[in-house]
């Protein structure tokens, strides 16, 4: 389902749902509903799946907010298995720190997607860190992300230590044909990858 603003989520997660879309773009919040849709976020304990779409146009305070939920919320978890971020990532780095030391705790996520969220290379490097420490992490999409070739260096190195991704996505991105070539020789030292999607990138 997709949720469009805050105070419609905070009706949906007080009814227990297994999947919710949360559309965070051009919204406004008043501290009260803040308050209760990021209690009712951190205690929520039947989301299988959530999707935080459009955070690039959240305000400061919630940005600051979310940054200390969203790892909350992980930590407390018992059921959610996919997490998609689509957009700018909260407080960056910070946020990335949080979420990290918060899947350390969840014994259930498996799949995590970063969307349009254009890591730079001390990001990119961190989360690819992050997931090989994770072994239960099985799919991970970096789509629409403008990867170039510097980019697919990590990646190459994500793919030849991990021990446990099956599915990765790199569509949409520009990693150009060095960026292949890259992606092309870590994928020949993998062994546990199934899928490996990276089409509608810019080929020079």
């Amino acid at each position: 389902m997709w949720i469009i603003n805050i105070e419609q989520a905070c009706v949906q997660l007080k009814n227990s749902p297994k999947e919710i879309h949360i559309m965070m773009k051009n919204n406004h919040h008043d501290s009260e509903m803040l308050v209760d849709f990021l209690e009712l976020l951190e205690s929520n304990t039947s989301l299988i799946e959530l999707s935080l779409d459009c955070n690039y146009i959240i305000t400061d305070k919630l940005t600051i907010a979310l940054d200390d939920a969203i790892p909350k919320m992980i930590k407390k978890n018992k059921t959610l298995k996919t997490i998609i971020f689509s957009t700018i990532l909260f407080g960056r780095i910070k946020f990335l720190e949080k979420f990290a030391d918060a899947l350390k705790e969840n014994e259930t996520i498996n799949t995590i997607h970063f969307i349009a969220c254009k890591f730079n290379i001390d990001e990119l490097d961190f989360i690819c860190k992050t997931i090989l420490k994770h072994e239960r992490i099985t799919h991970f999409q970096l789509s629409l992300n403008d990867f170039q070739a510097r980019h697919c260096e990590i990646i190459s190195t994500l793919l030849k230590q991990t021990k446990t991704l099956t599915v990765l996505n790199l569509e949409n991105n520009q990693i150009m044909t060095k960026g292949f070539e890259i992606i092309s020789t870590a994928f020949a030292q993998n062994k546990t990858l199934e899928k490996l999607y990276s089409g509608f990138n810019i080929i020079d």
